[in-house]
């Protein structure tokens, strides 16, 4: 999610030892006993356009111009930073429960983030093999502030994207952070996929936005804008193996 990186700056340096908190898909899947994994299928009450597939994004990292070259330089490092850190592509593929999965390209920090809707639990998998997950039953858990969104507009400015009809949906948050999401009503994301999610306030937000982004714009206070751009769609159920969790140690965010 987006709001993914803000946890993974702030809380990197704090590790649990491994032990049982609330971990259930990560001991299912690793269990002597592995059951096969099912998916369920829409049913007829989710809308017919839930979109079952992956989406293949770049992603740039754009510093606002100003007059300040001080603030201009700090923009500069940060976005150079963040390339390096998350990369510049991004794959996230959805599965037919809901559940999700960002992969980073071309990123020295992080692999790839998981979410499972069965059980509202986040895993982040870094570039160092460390696995940490998140128990995602808050809004602002200790550490995060400024997250609540103070305004959800669908406005009627509109963009034709991958041969997809976009509208464009705005959210602020009570931090002053701008996301500009251009979805389309043909690719709905499965309800299940933030319903229960609360990090961020994700279940109040992407309940108006509902769409999956094929193009996104997220201003950090006239910073920095990071734009992450739709090149390729793919239709169907993903792989199963990219929704299995690496097997080493886990510890908990």
């Amino acid at each position: 999610m987006q709001l993914n990186t803000h946890r993974i700056l702030t809380l990197l340096l704090f590790l649990t030892p491994h032990c049982a908190f609330s971990q259930q898909t990560y001991n299912l899947q690793h269990n002597q006993i592995q059951p096969e994994n099912t998916f369920k299928q829409p049913n007829e009450q989710q809308d017919a356009n839930v979109f079952i597939g992956c989406v293949e994004y770049t992603v740039s990292y754009v510093v606002v111009p100003t007059e300040d070259s001080e603030r201009r330089d700090k923009a500069q490092f940060v976005a150079t930073e963040n390339k390096k850190s998350y990369g510049d592509k991004r794959t996230i593929c959805y599965n037919a429960n809901g559940d999700w999965v960002h992969i980073y390209g071309n990123s020295e920090l992080v692999d790839k983030i998981w979410y499972f809707t069965d059980t509202n639990e986040e895993y982040t998998f870094f570039k160092t093999g460390i696995l940490k997950f998140s128990l995602n039953d808050m809004p602002e858990p200790e550490g995060f502030t400024g997250l609540a969104i103070k305004d959800v507009i669908k406005t009627s400015e509109t963009k034709k994207l991958l041969g997809f009809e976009t509208v464009r949906v705005t959210a602020k948050i009570e931090s002053g952070t701008v996301t500009n999401y251009w979805v389309s009503e043909e690719l709905v994301r499965n309800p299940a996929s933030y319903k229960n999610n609360k990090f961020g306030y994700a279940d109040i937000l992407f309940s108006a936005v509902r769409g999956i982004p094929l193009r996104e714009e997220k201003n950090v206070s006239d910073f920095l804008i990071t734009v992450k751009k739709a090149v390729n769609i793919k239709v169907g159920e993903p792989d199963k193996e990219i929704f299995m969790l690496p097997a080493v140690d886990l510890y908990q965010w």
